[in-house]
């Protein structure tokens, strides 16, 4: 077995090819704002800055990491979840009669809020109830982040107005029962990780209290009888875009709070929080006024080498890479990389229209030459996708036939993950074939004409079938995201194919906001298939995401998608001991092999991301755990920070 760092020969031999010492000369442009350090991000912000809750976009998210934190428990490796030693002073851990699990969490006395105010075990055990509130359905989030602990369905359907598995001891000491059925779960340790969330702020007038059969919320006011705690309260600070919790959070717990934030342009600034005693390895930033911009890719470079962007996040298309690669090699910038946990996909809506069919979806697999576009597109950065799966994931590693520093095998358990990988290799990697996806129209029924006589390739135009008695069209609508470079690609690539099976495929192009809309289903179905990109979370459980039941459709399971196999499948990959390393990797390749067999999506490629940005920038590391807020906090502007280590040239790891 291999240890390496990059995945793929060819990237890096790519890569290295433009490892040259670089370094910040007295040419190089300085913004006027010196000490301003701004990020140039291809998704725009849309202000949801609070929690999952209301979708997950990639640079929310990040905003997210930057402005709160404390969580007890950090992912310390991929696989593993340990506890933060700045947050927790004490955890313990016990069994339960019935099967579940007691965590029981001591934090230190001086944990902070950026505005000064203490944070209490009431502000983490608010957090935990906060994602299963009923008010929070009421107001069209999706408050099913906590299903986990024990009480949620009572307390989630309303019936009971305690949260009986969270507890709250005192000020300090706040504890998870977590519920039998979730037992065991590979990632265990995460069922801890929540933000502490200011309820002073998010539901002024109330507070956590727990008399000894759970957590429950009252008035501070007890001699006030009407409940304060209700949707139209949560309504008006959370939802309000000027003033909302969840668009302009003012007191928040991370390395930075947030300054300002304009919906319109989508640009938001922060500052160093000065309460903020430092991640898990007590690191606390030296970087203030840090501004998160969008860019556009037809000029982004040329902001970072007039220095009017510092860094640009997760560039993807090759054409933005090979240029920033020039201003490398002229000295003008400085990169780094790293393999995506994520992936790009066709977006298939499975419970309304044409892709309710399976062989409708295995259809359009075999149209659309994958490794033509992800080459396309990326020019050679990434690896045409099989599965549900990123090219960083320590699962994809294994499935590889590469160990690294947290998998180490036997001899014997060595020959069991080589088993694994030549398992894995059989996925049906859909290789581009009109034949195949037209012989799979014709068994599926699509053999009628427009008159409801017999097909004829080359004659006839479109395809139809007999639904329930009506002629009904084969006709794909996409909604193509505006000015998308990706988005265009696809389109050379399957307009010619689509037409020539006799499918068609009408058009829309939407702006970022509309699509986003649509896909996590504010607006009506509308749309068959779009184009989009994920990146998965710490604890992957995709058991949410192809849910069968009926209450995620919509919320976790934006695709309608609902089989029972797959369902299945990804719930016993979550049901494995933490730290069996083994039987976790078999299961998730049983899963990889039922989802590409069945594709409620279509996967496209998993890339090398590459950050670009100013050679004034040292000690910024993002790696495959990181995303750029937590790089950052180590990093240091215009000057090295004591202690840090300046890397004079890129360090390539190829394997051997």
């Amino acid at each position: 077995m291999k240890k390496i760092v990059l995945l793929m020969l060819a990237v890096c031999l790519m890569c290295s090819a433009f490892s040259v010492p670089v370094s910040a000369s007295d040419a190089f442009p300085k913004a006027e704002n010196f000490g301003t350090f701004v990020v140039g991000t291809t998704s725009k912000l849309t202000g949801a800055f609070f929690t999952s809750m209301w979708g997950d976009n990639t640079s929310d998210i990040d905003v997210r990491h930057l402005i709160h934190g404390y969580s007890p428990v950090y992912w310390w490796i991929q696989p593993t979840f340990a506890p933060d030693p700045t947050v927790v002073l004490s955890l313990q851990e016990s069994e339960k009669d019935d099967g579940g699990k007691l965590y029981v969490v001591q934090i230190h006395d001086n944990l902070k809020f950026c505005d000064g105010s203490p944070i209490t075990a009431y502000d983490y055990a608010f957090s935990y109830m906060l994602g299963a509130a009923p008010e929070i359905d009421a107001i069209g989030g999706a408050a099913n982040i906590t299903t986990y602990i024990s009480g949620y369905d009572a307390y989630h359907s309303g019936g009971s107005g305690i949260f009986s598995g969270v507890r709250v001891f005192d000020s300090l000491t706040f504890g998870l029962e977590i519920d039998a059925k979730y037992l065991p779960f590979f990632y265990e340790l995460g069922y801890l990780d929540a933000a502490p969330y200011p309820i002073s702020v998010i539901a002024p007038g109330c507070e956590v209290a727990d008399d000894g059969n759970g957590a429950y919320i009252r008035n501070i006011n007890q001699t006030v009888e009407t409940p304060i705690f209700t949707a139209e309260l949560l309504r008006r600070t959370i939802l309000n875009p000027e003033t909302g919790y969840l668009s302009h959070p003012s007191v928040t717990s991370g390395p930075y709070m947030l300054s300002s934030y304009d919906a319109a342009s989508g640009v938001a600034r922060f500052n160093i929080n000065p309460y903020y005693l430092g991640n898990w390895n007590g690191v606390i930033p030296t970087i203030d006024d840090v501004v998160m911009k969008p860019v556009i890719p037809a000029t982004m470079m040329k902001e970072l080498e007039e220095g009017t962007v510092q860094l640009l996040n997760k560039v993807v298309a090759a054409e933005n890479i090979n240029e920033g690669m020039v201003l490398v090699g002229e000295g003008w910038a400085r990169t780094e990389n790293y393999p995506r946990l994520g992936m790009g996909f066709l977006h298939f809506s499975c419970d309304n229209g044409v892709f309710m069919s399976q062989s409708v979806r295995q259809a359009v697999a075999y149209l659309l030459d994958r490794p033509a576009f992800t080459y396309a597109y990326t020019d050679g950065y990434a690896i045409t996708s099989h599965g549900y799966y990123g090219m960083g994931q320590w699962m994809y590693l294994g499935s590889q036939g590469i160990l690294n520093e947290y998998i180490t095998a036997s001899p014997e358990e060595e020959e069991a993950w080589n088993e694994l990988a030549a398992d894995f290799r059989t996925l049906n990697q859909y290789g581009y074939s009109p034949e195949r996806a037209k012989q799979l129209l014709i068994d599926d029924g699509w053999i009628l004409n427009e008159n409801g006589g017999v097909y004829v390739d080359g004659v006839d135009t479109f395809r139809y079938k007999m639904v329930d008695g009506t002629l009904t069209l084969l006709s794909v609508r996409w909604g193509k995201l505006k000015d998308s470079y990706a988005a265009e690609i696809l389109h050379r690539l399957i307009e010619q194919p689509f037409a020539e099976a006799g499918i068609m495929l009408k058009v829309d192009t939407l702006s970022y906001t509309d699509l986003m809309d649509y896909f996590y289903r504010t607006h009506d179905y509308t749309y068959d298939m779009m184009y989009l990109a994920t990146n998965f979370m710490s604890v992957f459980d995709p058991s949410h995401v192809f849910s069968t039941k009926e209450e995620c459709v919509g919320i976790t399971n934006m695709s309608g998608y609902r089989d029972g196999e797959l369902e299945a499948k990804a719930l016993d990959m979550r049901k494995t001991e933490p730290g069996d390393l083994l039987s976790y990797e078999r299961k998730w390749v049983a899963f990889q092999k039922a989802f590409n067999e069945k594709l409620p999506q279509l996967p496209l490629y998993s890339n090398i991301y590459f950050d670009f940005y100013t050679p004034l920038l040292t000690g910024y590391f993002p790696n495959i755990e990181m995303s750029f807020p937590v790089a950052l906090l180590s990093a240091s502007y215009g000057s090295v920070k004591p202690g840090a280590a300046a890397m004079d040239e890129d360090t390539i790891f190829i394997p051997d």
